[in-house]
């Protein structure tokens, strides 16, 4: 049984995406969502590398 002071969050860390797992990090995203809203989850966090290069940032993984 859940304390009503508990607070639960999701914490994706090191994602690494780019232009040849666009559909693995759609589906990601995708599951992270329906998680979220089942277990009534408002916080998410995305730690670590978002994108798998830091020099340069393709315009199709920032939509996803």
């Amino acid at each position: 049984m859940m304390n009503k002071n508990s607070y639960k969050i999701i914490l994706v860390g090191d994602l690494h995406s780019k232009n040849s797992n666009l559909e693995e990090t759609k589906k990601l995203f995708e599951f992270i969502d329906v998680q979220a809203k089942s277990y009534g989850i408002k916080d998410i966090f995305l730690l670590g590398d978002l994108f798998d290069t830091h020099g340069i940032v393709h315009l199709p993984v920032t939509y996803c």
